[in-house]
């Protein structure tokens, strides 16, 4: 059965409609925003349909009411496969524009740093 939470689907529509305003071809019209990122548009979005189908329909009920192995396929699919393809979604200009920001580069630095991110996120699924 497939059960949808207007949570998710909310979320995730904002999500896209913000990511489309903020760096879309409307943007491209008025003159500020480079060329429309279509490859990392299609890696954003491909982001988001992972989210919609982890925390919708039966992975979700399985992982809530079921098995708990599956509640951990979802927190899998979150961590390993969302995340990063958000993030690659994310257009340069826009991670540059970011991380020129006073204090931002040290920080993306230390807590991307392998030993600081990867401990961190090890730590986690570990407790």
């Amino acid at each position: 059965m497939w059960e949808n939470h207007n949570s998710v689907l909310i979320g995730t529509v904002l999500l896209a409609a913000l990511y489309l305003w903020a760096v879309g071809p409307l943007r491209r019209k008025k003159g500020w925003a480079p060329k429309f990122p279509v490859g990392r548009a299609v890696t954003f979005f491909a982001g988001l349909l992972v989210m919609l189908l982890s925390l919708n329909g039966p992975l979700h009920d399985l992982s809530d009411f079921y098995l708990f192995s599956m509640h951990m396929v979802q927190h899998l699919l979150l961590t390993q496969v969302m995340a990063p393809l958000l993030i690659l979604g994310l257009p340069s200009w826009l991670v540059a524009a970011i991380v020129r920001k006073p204090g931002m580069a040290k920080a993306a630095r230390f807590w991307g740093s392998p030993l600081i991110g990867g401990g961190l996120f090890i730590s986690s699924l570990i407790f």
